[in-house]
């Protein structure tokens, strides 16, 4: 349900894009049904190292049902963006 509240820690905050939350008074909270509410960024100079900042990051923000993916280091699939070039 819309409404969740969702924190999301000052430190990280410029490299997380919310595309479906509002602010209500001084509180984030999730504005759609579903739990994919925000882009979460993270730097490294190769994929691997960077996802493992985007995971680090992503962990500390937090809503009631939240999930995301944990494969975004994979570079074994034929879409790969390396492998398109």
């Amino acid at each position: 349900l819309p409404g969740k509240a969702l924190r999301v820690p000052p430190d990280i905050a410029r490299d997380v894009y919310l595309y479906d939350a509002y602010r209500e008074e001084d509180q984030l909270l999730t504005a759609g049904y579903a739990d994919n509410v925000c882009i979460v960024t993270g730097f490294g100079y190769t994929i691997p190292t960077a996802w493992e900042t985007c995971l680090a990051r992503a962990w500390q923000v937090t809503f009631p049902g939240r999930s995301f993916r944990v494969d975004g280091e994979r570079t074994d699939f034929p879409s790969w963006p390396l492998r398109r070039y």
